[in-house]
């Protein structure tokens, strides 16, 4: 599994907090990452939350 990163550009759409709540939280500025994904479905959601994300501010190493 790779380590999932936000860039700066996010827009604070929630697209991820809907998707993967436990692993993505909104701050005041842009969302953060909380918990990297520890197992096959948290996996799965911040996949699928980086795919949902509008302007592509989710990126995974």
């Amino acid at each position: 599994m790779g380590k999932f990163t936000i860039i700066k550009s996010c827009i604070k759409c929630h697209a991820c907090t809907r998707i993967a709540e436990d692993n993505f939280i909104m701050e005041e500025h842009s969302a953060v990452i909380v918990k990297q994904p520890s197992v096959d479905y948290e996996y799965e959601e911040c996949i699928a939350a980086m795919n949902a994300c509008p302007i592509q501010a989710i990126k995974q190493e």
